[in-house]
């Protein structure tokens, strides 16, 4: 008997999406005792037809549907293979190691001789790779379970290749541009992660310039250079990845020599402003946040790598008290004599819990941005950089309104609330 793939996933693809195989084998087959059509799925390049129950993650039997085929989805399987890598801290170009992975899959059947009987399984077809990252396609697209990597093709000079939906990023030259400004602080950390293109070039080109208030001088520039990554590639961009990079990007950047960054490749551009360099004279066009007290979340996004908002308001604080106590009695029964003691404590505090519960509103934004900022409130990671430390937080948002139209909601913001995923201790 032989076995066939009518239909397979398209490859890079999405774990959080039905990666469909269809296997289909020889007419009469399928009326075999306890005939089953088999999927194993091992990671890549590690299946031994000699030994091939070494290695294999998982095996998978599927009896035969109406039609006499089997339809497989390992998206379940390969969803809990993947790791988030917390690369927030890059310097220069590096590949993903947990977040992006290859699988092999091998298919088969097995049966018996008679509905009691053993079975031996047997595998006879060998898929070409999987490989797949945390990313999501909206089941609702209308066009297919894959992943739409031709999106990101080098030919689309309306999109750009890095993976996020950030609006100063995600679209060349968009109409908004002005309005959708990138800000950061000198000691922000920033990665972007982008999906190479085979006719890339293999480098990133970063240039550091001073904005005096007309134009843009050139200070300095760097090139990340690449060497066959993979599929996907993450560069550390933000002001403190490329100080850690060099010490002379450290220099201008630390002394307010530098206070605008961008990015020229085949693959798109990053472009932003920092912030604490600007002084009145250097503002650029557009609006800038006016406070210096400001939050940075990293949120691991729609397609399964980081993106960065700043929120330059104040943060509120609400924190609940759990508290359990049991009562003495003022008189001593424990002692002989049992003298009057002002000081004898009647009700004794035995625990004490505390949950610290925090909230801050966005600046007013507009539609793109807000549409952006739903994947930090559904995100499966978020976390706080302070310092130079990056602290896991929990979103405790249940809900939020989406920003539908412009000509309704032209003045629109979230509440973004959250908790910390480590409570701080109590004493008692």
């Amino acid at each position: 008997m032989s076995v066939t793939l009518t239909q397979s996933p398209t490859t890079p693809n999405a774990a959080y999406t039905r990666l469909v195989y269809v296997a289909s084998g020889s007419f009469g087959f399928q009326d075999l005792p306890q005939f089953q059509y088999l999927m194993d799925i091992y990671p890549s390049g590690s299946f031994d037809q000699v030994y091939p129950d070494d290695n294999r993650i998982v095996r998978i039997a599927q009896v035969p549907n109406p039609a006499g085929v089997a339809v497989f989805d390992p998206s379940p399987v390969l969803q809990g293979q993947l790791e988030i890598d917390n690369n927030w801290k890059t310097i220069g170009a590096t590949g993903p190691t947990g977040s992006v992975k290859s699988f092999s899959l091998v298919f088969g059947y097995q049966y018996g001789t008679s509905l009691s009987s053993s079975v031996e399984p047997i595998q006879i077809l060998i898929a070409p790779n999987l490989e797949v990252f945390p990313g999501i396609v909206n089941e609702n697209n209308g066009q297919s379970f894959n992943f739409n990597t031709s999106s990101y093709d080098i030919s689309q000079t309306d999109r750009s290749q890095y993976l996020t939906n950030q609006p100063s990023i995600a679209v060349y030259n968009p109409p908004d541009r002005v309005e959708n400004m990138l800000y950061m602080n000198s000691t922000d950390y920033f990665t972007a992660t982008q999906l190479k293109d085979e006719f890339g070039t293999g480098s990133v080109s970063v240039i550091g310039q001073y904005y005096d208030g007309n134009s843009d001088t050139f200070v300095v520039q760097s090139s990340f250079f690449y060497e066959d990554p993979g599929d996907f590639i993450t560069f550390g961009f933000g002001p403190q990845n490329l100080s850690d990079y060099s010490l002379d990007w450290a220099n201008l950047i630390g002394n307010g020599s530098i206070n605008h960054i961008t990015t020229i490749s085949d693959l798109g551009a990053v472009d932003y402003w920092i912030k604490d360099n600007l002084v009145s004279s250097t503002t650029p066009t557009g609006p800038v946040p006016c406070s210096d007290e400001y939050t940075r979340f990293a949120f691991i996004n729609q397609y399964g790598f980081w993106d960065y908002y700043n929120v330059y308001n104040p943060v509120k604080t609400n924190t609940d008290l759990q508290r359990e106590s049991f009562s003495n009695s003022f008189v001593n029964y424990s002692t002989n004599p049992s003298p009057y003691n002002v000081n004898r404590r009647g009700d004794t505090q035995t625990y004490l819990a505390s949950t610290d519960r925090y909230s801050i509103d966005t600046d007013y934004i507009n539609k793109e941005t807000a549409n952006w900022l739903e994947e930090l409130m559904e995100s499966p990671s978020v976390y706080l950089q302070e310092g130079a430390n990056f602290v896991p937080i929990i979103i405790t948002n249940t809900e939020y309104q989406t920003n539908n139209s412009t000509a309704r909601n032209k003045l629109f913001q979230y509440t973004i609330e959250w908790e910390y995923a480590n409570a701080r201790r109590s004493r008692i």
